[in-house]
């Protein structure tokens, strides 16, 4: 039991390197380029450019924050023109969130760099490695997102 509980320390251990690992070098080639985009933000962008409307408690959930942090970047992308606010046709108490073409150029710019680096990060995997890995992830609990 022992060697078991020290693997699944090993396999922590190394997801978490590799996580950190993985945001700490996008995060330094978006600081790079100058590009004013953090985490949150970009999930909010994301998960609004895949699913057209989205609440914010689920924007909230998608990235581990409270939708008080949520609604905080939401305000601070309106304010830098890269979301507009649009009163919901149905419901004038709420309103849509809607990406401007400098939230998508914003957008495209983070892509590149993201599939950079996960280029660069999985470079001595093979395609058939990547497969398999893709594939991994795809069946674990805790990643339900068809990114």
């Amino acid at each position: 039991m022992k060697s078991k509980t020290g693997s699944e320390f090993n396999i922590i251990k190394k997801m978490s390197f590799l996580i950190n690992s993985f945001e700490r070098e996008v995060l330094n080639r978006l600081d790079e380029k100058s590009i004013p985009i953090t985490r949150i933000r970009f999930g909010i962008l994301y998960q609004l450019s895949q699913e057209g409307s989205v609440e914010q408690k689920a924007l909230a959930e998608w990235n581990s924050v409270t939708p008080q942090a949520v609604h905080r970047h939401i305000h601070w992308l309106v304010s830098h023109n890269y979301l507009k606010k649009q009163i919901h046709k149905k419901d004038g108490r709420k309103y849509d969130l809607i990406i401007t073409t400098k939230g998508f150029r914003l957008m495209s710019e983070c892509h590149t760099i993201i599939t950079t680096v996960t280029q660069d990060f999985f470079s001595n995997l093979d395609k058939k490695e990547r497969a398999q890995l893709d594939t991994l992830l795809d069946k674990t609990k805790f990643y339900p997102f068809n990114i």
